[in-house]
């Protein structure tokens, strides 16, 4: 089945993409662990724009939709809290990567835990968002899109080589959209009103040392998805002893509701989605003798957001509030040594890595507030929220030649978290009205009744492992088997009350661990003179202590979700990807994940037996790109992709709810274009995404039993537009 060397050099220089799993670069088809790889390419084709694009080509992967705050959660073999996101290597939020989303050299989806050589432990998997570095030439482009909805993006990249050893590269964007929710007495929701910035400096005074600078700036003012209500019961918003607060209002406002679809609302509560972000990272590198590089890999980051939602659609104000972050801020530092010996039979990696997260914000919110009254921080369930992470980790791993093609490798990562957290809560002395009092029990732990706030802190610490074997067959062929320990630091939910029921969300929550064994084969081959690409893997793992999360409702009314600790759990699957040439100019990729997840034992809120909440047992993505050289007119190029997810529930404890599922889905998009065009350098396409207008739920929340009514967030309808680029210098 090995293709001849000439064939795999021919395959490895129509796609080969080089990654950075083991915290070096390699070629993909070299490292022994499950990767999907996006190129640059592949994502203009596949029309990748922000996070929840991502499903369309990482198998296995789920995005969930925040109702409460900016970003977004990913998912990886059914694990969300284990996932980690890197920009430039450094871990960062889900909203900075979800904006920075273009000129980026490669996407690349680690799966399984990345407890050794990565900055924060994981047990998911981890996602590398890896920006276009800058060149030593002078290039450029610009490109200019409308569509329907109004809506614009504009980009424009700039690279400069301002002297022999210094080139700079700099790149904005601009995105409006109106909402694709319309509101018929008041604001549009789910809009785009998107600005990013990034310049980026590459100094190589010599071939010994360089230093690597990335900023980037992002800030979002737009509306963000609806939750469409639905399921609304006569009895919504009745309680014992205090009767129905809004009559029959919230029945027949969900009737109008029902009526205008999933589409349209009706509400004069406005929602609002304001935050900016800002980061530096630097990779500063040196070889002081040869075989041996030293790295030290800074980042900084500043955030602030302001959330303001309606948690329905109904033109009351039954939950409306904001979350809101003042501050945020993530330093981190790492330093890092690699080197080989035994002329290059032994490769080996130490460092150590150590960042600090601090945040102080809050939520306020109204429950079944007087619609006639202004909204009031002096009336409302106010909680204010400072809290700080601080993550130490040291580790080593090495890769040793044990003979011709067969490789072992051992790394052992040492983790300790602190976490610390300082709150205060007050609210409605009657649930829903009243003069403020506080929300503490006295007794609680942490608790200082008199001034109402409440102080906890709590340490972490795991070691953590991998050890692989891989073999290479023939230079076309890999073989491997790995196995690892992964640990994802405890925590608290600072928007969480105290005395919660055992199946809700509790004030504080202790670490997960998961041992998993995978299994795979990357291979080069051919079908007659048609390169192939297949890249096999299987896994298995076994979770202990599991985080979720989890949704709950507190004594006085008001929901929260937060994260919980499930008992043993086992996942365990395989995923294929293979990419085939059937002729020059035709690319065709097909992806696979199969996923099974189930607990091993029950316990509050999750069932013995269930699957969890966000896990695909199939994810299928299909797609294929065709160039036709039309000589000096330029050329055609026209590509499509197809992705299917099956069922998924939004709930661990989803037993007889048909509200905690989303039906298996699949979604088509489309692109057309000429590129260089008349040798010009301009380019044209035409696009669509969902072409099909597949509606599916992004978030859903049930709260039928405690309100008695349930909440959407659904994906974007059919869009469609038109870009047209232009490239100049040396690209």
């Amino acid at each position: 089945m090995a293709a001849s060397p000439t064939a795999v050099t021919e395959q490895a220089s129509l796609d080969d993409i080089v990654v950075v799993a083991r915290r070096a670069q390699e070629r993909l088809q070299d490292v022994p662990i499950s990767i999907t790889a996006i190129s640059a390419e592949t994502i203009k084709t596949a029309q990748i724009s922000q996070g929840s694009d991502l499903i369309r080509l990482v198998p296995t992967l789920n995005v969930q939709q925040s109702s409460t705050g900016p970003g977004q959660s990913y998912s990886l073999r059914g694990i969300r809290t284990g996932v980690i996101t890197y920009f430039n290597e450094v871990p960062t939020s889900t909203n900075a990567v979800n904006n920075q989303m273009w000129d980026l050299e490669s996407v690349q989806a680690l799966a399984g835990p990345q407890g050794t050589l990565f900055g924060r432990n994981s047990t998911g998997g981890a996602i590398l968002f890896v920006p276009a570095r800058p060149t030593g030439e002078f290039e450029g482009s610009v490109e200019l899109g409308y569509g329907n909805y109004d809506w614009r993006q504009a980009t424009a990249v700039l690279n400069l080589p301002v002297a022999d050893a210094v080139s700079l590269r700099v790149g904005g964007r601009i995105v409006r959209r109106d909402g694709v929710v319309k509101n018929e007495i008041g604001p549009d929701f789910q809009s785009q009103h998107r600005d990013s910035f990034r310049a980026s400096l590459l100094l190589e005074p010599g071939s010994v040392f360089s230093n690597y600078t990335v900023f980037d700036y992002t800030d979002v003012n737009e509306a963000p998805g609806a939750l469409i209500t639905s399921n609304v019961r006569p009895t919504a918003g009745c309680f014992p002893g205090l009767g129905c607060l809004y009559g029959t209002q919230p029945a027949e406002l969900g009737a109008i509701q029902d009526e205008l679809g999933i589409r349209r609302v009706r509400s004069r509560y406005p929602a609002i989605q304001d935050s900016k972000e800002w980061g530096v990272t630097n990779i500063a590198a040196i070889e002081p003798t040869e075989g041996i590089t030293l790295k030290y890999v800074f980042g900084l980051r500043r955030s602030s957001y302001n959330r303001f939602t309606n948690q329905t659609t109904l033109d009351l104000p039954i939950q409306i509030g904001n979350n809101f972050q003042d501050f945020g801020r993530v330093i981190s530092h790492e330093v890092q040594a690699l080197g080989n010996v035994l002329d290059g039979r032994l490769n080996w990696a130490i460092g150590i890595f150590r960042s600090k997260q601090e945040s102080r914000g809050g939520l306020s919110y109204s429950l079944f507030g007087n619609p006639n009254l202004p909204f009031s921080n002096d009336r409302n369930n106010f909680t204010t929220i400072n809290q700080s992470q601080t993550t130490t980790g040291v580790y080593g791993q090495a890769t040793i030649t044990l003979a011709d093609g067969l490789n072992v490798t051992g790394g052992l990562r040492f983790n300790k978290d602190k976490a610390a957290l300082l709150t205060s809560s007050v609210g409605p002395q009657f649930t829903f009205f009243g003069p403020q009092i506080c929300r503490f029990s006295p007794t609680a732990p942490g608790v200082d009744f008199a001034n109402c706030t409440r102080s906890i802190s709590d340490n972490y610490d795991a070691v953590t492992y991998n050890f692989s074997v891989d073999y290479r067959v023939s230079s076309a062929m890999l073989l491997y088997v790995t196995t690892r320990r992964g640990y994802n630091s405890g925590g608290f939910n600072p928007s969480v009350p105290a005395s919660q029921e055992p199946s809700a969300p509790q004030p504080s929550f202790g670490p997960e661990y998961i041992r998993d064994y995978e299994a795979g084969i990357k291979a080069d081959w051919h079908i007659g003179s048609m390169p192939v690409r297949t890249n096999l893997s299987g896994f298995y793992g076994k979770y202990s202590s599991i985080q979720r999360s989890t949704f709950g409702v507190s004594s006085t009314g008001a929901t929260f979700i937060g994260t919980s600790n499930g008992p043993k759990a086992t996942i365990y699957g395989f995923q294929l990807e293979s990419t085939i040439r059937p002729a020059p100019g035709f690319l065709l990729n097909a992806n696979y994940g199969l996923l099974e997840t189930r607990y091993d034992e029950g316990s509050p809120g999750f069932p013995k037996g269930n699957a969890f909440a966000q896990a695909p047992k199939h994810t299928v993505n299909l797609s294929a790109s065709y160039t036709h050289d039309l000589g000096n007119a330029g050329k055609l190029v026209a590509s499509t992709g197809f992705t299917y997810q099956s069922r998924i529930s939004f709930q661990d404890d989803n037993l007889g709810s048909s509200l905690a599922f989303q039906k298996g889905y699949s979604i088509v998009d489309a692109r057309l274009g000429m590129s260089d065009i008349g040798e010009t350098g301009l380019s044209a396409s035409l696009f669509v995404k969902n072409l099909t207008n597949e509606a599916y739920a992004l978030e859903r929340q049930d709260l039928v039993n405690a309100f008695g009514f349930a909440g959407t967030i659904y994906n974007d309808p059919r869009t469609f537009g038109l870009e047209i680029g232009y490239r100049f210098g040396a690209n």
